[in-house]
């Protein structure tokens, strides 16, 4: 080629897509996934989304735990929850453990009360209560004036206050 040819030298620009980010944090044992994919989460995670783009976020819980709801961009419990990305958008997922829980139910016999610790027994008025698996139920006696007490079943003879294993 020659200094005397023409060169000719096009120049082309097109216009990206405008991209958001997304963040999502996650409070509990549960993962968050995204369609499309980017995100991730067992913990919290960000990834960028082109403008007006939906995405779907998916929370699963973890073995023993239960998805408890979002906040954020997702607000509510519908699982999956669309996110329209049209600017940075946060979104939180909550998880709970799942507890089992155990009734306890006393049952009086002449005159006096009954009250727990923590809460939720005060016989005669409310002599059973659910508790959490694991939790220790402190039974307090209260015999009235000139009665004597004792205790039969998950409490046995005189101690008081008595103490109840939820198992």
């Amino acid at each position: 080629v020659s200094m005397t040819d023409a060169q000719k030298v096009d120049a082309i620009f097109a216009e990206g897509a405008t991209q958001y980010p997304l963040t999502v944090l996650v409070d509990g044992w549960g993962v968050v996934s995204s369609v499309p994919k980017g995100i991730y989460c067992p913990d919290m995670c960000e990834a960028a989304f082109d403008d007006g783009t939906n995405v779907e976020l998916t929370a699963t819980p973890e073995s023993g735990w239960s998805f408890a709801g979002w906040d954020g961009a997702c607000a509510g419990t519908t699982n999956p929850c669309v996110v329209p990305m049209t600017d940075a958008q946060k979104v939180g997922a909550f998880f709970t453990q799942n507890v089992t829980r155990h009734t306890l139910t006393v049952a009086l016999a002449g005159s006096g009360k009954v009250s727990s610790a923590p809460d939720g027994i005060f016989c005669p008025d409310v002599c059973e209560a659910d508790f959490d698996e694991g939790t220790f139920v402190e039974l307090t006696a209260s015999p009235r004036a000139g009665w004597w007490f004792s205790w039969q079943g998950a409490c046995s003879g005189a101690t008081n206050p008595c103490v109840v294993p939820m198992t």
